[in-house]
């Protein structure tokens, strides 16, 4: 169970997978090509629902 205590609406999910694993521009030592939908990571976190929550496990 979860008590709920945050909810957040996502906005864009692309620009969202993108502040989560980066791009060339602003982690060029990692990153050195945009990722993609062949990335699974980025594919996972492109497809999520528009809404996020968060709070303590039961």
């Amino acid at each position: 169970m979860l008590k709920v205590e945050e909810i957040w609406k996502l906005g864009d999910r692309r620009e969202f997978a993108d502040a989560v694993f980066g791009t060339p521009e602003r982690n060029s030592e990692v990153v050195k090509k945009r990722f993609d939908e062949k990335h699974p990571g980025w594919l996972i976190y492109r497809s999520m629902k528009p809404m996020a929550i968060a709070g303590k496990v039961l």
